[in-house]
């Protein structure tokens, strides 16, 4: 028996492999063009057309095998080409199995904004027509006078969501989420009897057909392409005669190349993610002991989805919300459904959506805010006018626990996430309204009584801000109760930005980990990170020009002073003139480190030259906010890099006999307290960029990479280290090098290895976010909010925890075996040794 239960755990020898780990990464390539585009196809594609994208898919499979980013007007399809014209009068033509450019001609008569195009022939030459009399050769693209252009063929979408298939003498029309079919007489077209059609194709109840287009037609079948108002597109297949049968080939969702919002959730682990009471009867010692059993034989058990992953951690579901196709998508990140869609859910069409999950801050919490951003249950808010949805959900297989509707009196300029302990939704949240109102998410007795006892249960107040972006106005606010128990709020203090508005925002890691509250040097001294869980950073740009700004003025007078050449004693000319010509550009973007407790800005930084377009990004980390832009005067991209400190403790400053004066205490309503010192520096990027993210691990031990989406769709890796703003200028010392210093280098070097997305390309990559598993050396990164969406795993320190590549797992089977049988050979020579030395004794004592 304790042989055969060897051969079982020698089974469960398993690790993740050095290989495997950054490898299991996908991207999910859309159309790009959002639910509402335009049809047309070719007899082995489908071309669809939107506002800023062109897309070829295969009709086969609905692979996507090239995209092309355009404002097109129209567009037309011939057998090998597709021709494309934009606001600019811009005509070009396409290779349509590969995408390449044929030709392209400027057309002066076609800047219409009703201009169409289409193809004829004419004497077995090809020609492309343009609305106002324009001919050109579809082969060169030639201007011709000649042949005159027959009447456009009309749009292969119909309205009628009715489609007629000669051949098979069969009329199939959609409605609602059915389809019907008739015979048709081809002589007059008209109805004779109705057909009996089975078809596995259904809509969400929430969802409409937009458009029905007849693809194929022969005399036993005939395919069908159905577009829908949230951006579901599905090919059909429907055959036979008396009965017909409709069958879905492919279905692509359009609706995921515009995410506006996203998480990931844990789906590996259940411990943590209950109430208290089924916590603690889950952590018994009878209960554990039953889980590690079911955990070992689940892991035995032969199965396509590799068990590894759920012990790792690596399970995630990403919820990802699509503000133009009112619809929430819930994505596999790992196993072999990876990147495929695990369910969906309709919203309502509102003016926005926002995801709640966690809680505002944790009472406990050493370091950060640690959030409880481990829990599964998350409410969608959806607000149309004063009308509010919410739904609260499981968050991994989307299972709806309660919903409900209510009227709001003003906008909601706040949301404040909670998790209550009891009733039908455990994420709730607290909204501050635009009149000052509070209101509880789900609106009910048990929400509103669980809400009150969190923010009387906060010690130092519960704290929160509004904010708004175009008047750069901040305004923090306290919550408190009542006499009454009713919740009100009170303005604590308040921060304008005057002739600036606000174009970034960034905030600290809800649930990030700080191993170590301080940095040590090369010398054994210790800088102390100025950690602060209120802090946010804000970029803003500058409207208008006002002379009495006194941050502007103050800055650019200190930098006139600092930057004026001196001459040589003797050297002749005007001072006033020198000066005049050294004056540096006025400032037009600003970083502003503010304490959201006290709404004091307590950094402030400038640059010149910035340009909107692509626009700024920020991220806070730690006690470091990383931000971008665009030089417009230097034409190249710029990474701008502060960290944060509350002081230093030199080597011979905390030993066993001397100890620094140090408080635990911290107010952010002091300033003196709430005054960091910065460190800057700016380095130079060869791209721009228009995302920024941070790996995050289980216990922040492994060293941080800075991740850059860029401009022409590489996710770089930068480690942070090159981004330290203490790298000297001059010659590194000894004791540098013990910290890994880098000597300044202006521009940050792009290497192939710190490329996430290798060859491939994340196009206009909006949002990054990161999440940590349970192997410290991994990170697993999702970027969206362009026409891709983009996974992966990363080491950040790389794999120190993994297996190596050369690992010897037979022959680690072997000895672990080879120790077993010893084991149970000595067990046993034991036993027979103490059975005769007991016999012995035995006749010893007769």
């Amino acid at each position: 028996m304790r042989f055969f239960l060897s051969l079982l755990l020698l089974t469960a020898v398993q690790a993740l492999l050095e290989e495997d780990a950054g490898q299991l990464d996908f991207v999910v390539a859309t159309a790009g063009h959002g639910p509402e585009f335009h049809v047309a196809m070719s007899e082995t594609a489908l071309l669809t057309s939107g506002t800023d994208y062109l897309a070829c898919r295969n009709l086969q499979n609905g692979t996507l095998n090239w995209r092309r980013k355009m404002n097109t007007r129209d567009f037309c399809v011939s057998t090998t080409r597709v021709y494309t014209i934009d606001s600019l009068a811009n005509l070009r033509a396409w290779q349509i199995d590969t995408g390449a450019l044929v030709w392209e001609q400027v057309v002066e008569d076609a800047k219409d904004d009703n201009v169409s195009i289409w193809v004829f022939e004419k004497d077995s030459k090809e020609y492309v027509a343009i609305s106002g009399g324009v001919v050109l050769e579809a082969l060169t693209g030639k201007v011709v006078d000649s042949p005159r252009a027959s009447d456009k063929p009309k749009k292969g979408k119909s309205t009628e969501m009715n489609v007629l298939c000669p051949e098979m003498e069969t009329s199939v029309a959609l409605e609602s989420s059915s389809f019907t079919a008739w015979r048709v007489d081809n002589k007059n077209g008209k109805h004779k009897d109705a057909l009996n059609l089975t078809s596995d194709f259904h809509l969400s109840p929430k969802d409409e057909a937009t458009g029905l287009v007849l693809t194929s037609c022969s005399a036993d079948a005939m395919t069908v392409l159905v577009t829908t108002k949230r951006g579901t597109t599905s090919y059909i297949n429907i055959t036979g005669s008396k009965e017909l049968e409709a069958t879905t080939v492919w279905q692509q969702e359009e609706g995921l190349a515009q995410v506006t919002l996203g998480l990931m959730l844990d789906s590996s682990h259940y411990v943590g993610d209950v109430g208290e009471d089924m916590a603690d009867t889950l952590l018994q010692f009878p209960n554990r002991l039953q889980s590690q059993w079911k955990s070992i034989t689940e892991m035995l058990i032969p199965s396509a989805i590799d068990r590894r992953d759920h012990f790792f951690g690596f399970v995630k579901v990403a919820l990802l919300v699509s503000s133009s196709s009112n619809r929430l998508y819930a994505l596999d990140t790992s196993g072999p459904n990876r990147s495929k869609i695990r369910y969906q859910i309709d919203l309502p069409s509102a003016d926005w959506h926002r995801l709640v999950h966690g809680t505002a801050n944790a009472h406990k919490a050493t370091h950060g805010i640690n959030a409880g951003t481990h829990t599964r249950e998350v409410l969608v808010l959806s607000k149309s006018g004063n009308s509010l949805s919410w739904n609260c959900l499981e968050g991994t297989d989307g299972n709806i626990h309660s919903q409900g509707q209510l009227s709001i009196a003003s906008n909601v300029v706040q949301t404040i996430p909670l998790l209550t302990s009891g009733g039908s939704c455990r994420q709730s949240a607290v909204l501050v309204l635009e009149d000052g109102s509070l209101v509880t998410v789900p609106n009910n007795a048990e929400t509103e009584a669980s809400a009150l006892q969190q923010i009387n249960a906060s010690e130092n107040g519960f704290y929160t801000h509004v904010l708004e972006r175009e008047s750069a106005k901040l305004e923090a606010l306290v919550i408190s109760a009542t006499n009454d128990d009713k919740l009100e709020t009170q303005v604590v203090g308040s921060t304008a930005f005057a002739g600036e508005s606000i174009v970034a925002v960034a905030y600290p890691p809800r649930d990030e980990v700080i191993q170590s509250p301080c940095n040590v040097l090369g010398d054994d001294s210790l800088l102390l990170k100025y950690i602060n869980p209120h802090m946010a950073a804000f970029v803003t740009m500058s409207n208008v020009e006002l002379e009495e700004d006194k941050y502007a003025s103050a800055m650019k007078a200190s930098r006139t002073n600092n930057k004026q050449k001196r001459k040589p004693i003797g050297a002749g000319g005007s001072a006033t003139a020198d000066s005049k010509s050294l004056v540096e550009d006025e400032p037009n973007l600003f970083v502003n480190i503010v304490d959201l407790v006290s709404g004091r800005v307590i950094y402030r930084a400038s640059h010149a030259n910035a340009d909107a377009d692509p626009a700024p990004t920020v991220l806070v980390s730690e006690n470091w906010v990383f931000y971008t832009f665009v030089n417009a005067k230097t034409r190249r991209a710029e990474v701008g890099v502060l960290s944060l400190y509350e002081g230093m403790i030199d080597s011979k400053g905390l030993t066993a006999f001397t100890t620094p004066e140090q408080t635990s205490a911290f107010t952010s309503l002091d300033a003196r307290d709430s005054k960091p010192v910065v460190l800057a520096k700016t380095f130079g990027l060869t791209k721009p960029a228009t995302a920024l993210g941070i790996t995050t691990t289980r216990g922040g031990i492994s060293s941080r990479k800075l991740i850059i989406a860029s401009l022409e769709g590489q996710l770089l890796a930068v480690d942070r280290r090159l981004l330290e703003p203490r790298r000297p200028v001059g010659q590194v010392k000894d004791h540098e090098k013990k910290e890994g210093l880098q000597q300044y280098s202006e521009l940050i070097p792009v290497i192939s290895y710190m490329s996430l997305s290798y060859y491939q390309a994340i196009e206009s990559v909006k949002s990054i976010i990161t999440a940590p598993t349970d192997l410290e050396s991994q990170s697993l990164v999702l970027a969206f909010g362009g026409p891709d969406i983009f996974f992966a795993r990363t080491s950040p320190a790389k794999g120190f925890d993994l297996l190596p590549d050369s690992f010897n797992r037979v022959m680690l089977s072997i000895v672990v075996f080879g120790l077993l049988i010893v084991l149970l050979m000595v067990k046993v020579s034991i036993s027979i040794f103490a059975k005769s030395v007991g016999g012995g004794l035995a006749l010893t004592c007769r």
